[in-house]
């Protein structure tokens, strides 16, 4: 399915923002599934409440970083659940291995962003240990959408989000310290069996390593919910834990 990187543009020092296609609609009405497509489909319409439109990071994220992302912990709360998503269990596999990964922030309007195409595509490939290909467009940040080899899709759309400024200087300040936390509808479509709907939650904080500008230091929690409901008051049914370290790739 994947012919070529989706990443040759990063070398060129080209922002290699890629387009989200259009999303089909599906004929069921009274399917939960249904509504997110609508949703995805609606978009870029603004989400009401959605909160600021995607995450502005310290000036200093702008570049390419080397990423290892260590689970420190998994918590469990299954509530005879019968199983978890896929997502969830790629994710739990690197309990015992850091996850090595690439991520990539660029400039967009005035702000510096995590490009989520090239950075989400490049956790996917690590995770799914296929090549994928995953579209975002930064004039609609809400939505990623990837495609597998074998035809399924992953789509995430984000429902809310929320920014802290963690120095007081601003977050688009050199100070180099950023926390967010953004609400997910995660639609799995696997091939030959039925869609698959839930929410996610992350909650994400970074500074800058005070000893070494090109070293940015993080904790990353991740609440996943057997529906597509997160704001509820229910309990996850999984949350995993990790810590990150990330490298500036001097270019």
């Amino acid at each position: 399915m994947l012919i070529a990187n989706t990443v040759v543009a990063i070398g060129l020092g080209v922002s290699p923002f890629l387009t989200t296609p259009a999303v089909a609609v599906a004929d069921d009405s009274s399917s939960p599934i249904y509504e997110v497509k609508k949703m995805l489909s609606a978009l870029p319409t603004a989400i009401t409440g959605m909160g600021k439109p995607d995450v502005p990071y310290p000036v200093v994220f702008r570049g390419t970083w080397k990423v290892s992302q260590t689970i420190t912990d998994v918590v469990e709360n299954l509530n005879g659940v019968s199983s978890r998503p896929e997502l969830v269990m790629r994710i739990e596999s690197f309990r015992d291995s850091p996850l090595d990964l690439t991520r990539y922030y660029s400039q967009f309007d005035n702000y510096v962003i995590l490009d989520r195409g090239v950075s989400m595509n490049n956790l996917f490939k690590v995770l799914y240990k296929t090549p994928t290909i995953t579209t975002f467009d930064p004039q609609n940040p809400n939505v990623v959408s990837t495609v597998f080899p074998d035809g399924s899709k992953l789509n995430m759309l984000t429902t809310k989000r929320a920014v802290e400024d963690l120095s007081g200087e601003g977050v688009s300040s050199d100070s180099g310290a950023v926390g967010y936390s953004e609400l997910y509808r995660i639609l799995e479509e696997p091939t030959g069996t039925s869609p698959r709907l839930y929410a996610a939650r992350l909650l994400a904080r970074y500074k800058t390593d005070p000893d070494n500008a090109n070293r940015i230091l993080g904790q990353e929690r991740l609440y996943f919910y057997d529906d597509a409901n997160a704001d509820g008051g229910k309990a996850p049914t999984v949350v995993i834990k990790s810590k990150i370290l990330m490298n500036r790739i001097v270019e």
